[in-house]
């Protein structure tokens, strides 16, 4: 039973790049992943604002991933 969730889970990051969330009261700390898994560039921080949101995590992604494709990213955001 768990290992079919666990094949349907890779299929979905299969190819893609994984932006893994650890969210924080003040700001957010991102790691970002290329398809193989392997991390792209160094951790960074977000604001826990609009502007953060809006304008920094853009620009962060942008720098590490040139030809970004929102369809080719996943988002994994850690809860407690």
């Amino acid at each position: 039973m768990h290992r079919i969730g666990y094949v349907q889970k890779r299929a979905l990051v299969a190819g893609r790049a994984v932006l893994g969330l650890d969210p924080g009261k003040e700001k957010h700390v991102g790691h970002l992943l290329n398809p193989e898994g392997l991390p792209l560039g160094k951790a960074f921080t977000v604001p826990v604002s609009h502007s953060g949101y809006t304008e920094t995590l853009w620009k962060e992604l942008a720098a590490r991933l040139p030809a970004f494709d929102p369809t080719h990213l996943v988002v994994a955001i850690e809860t407690a």
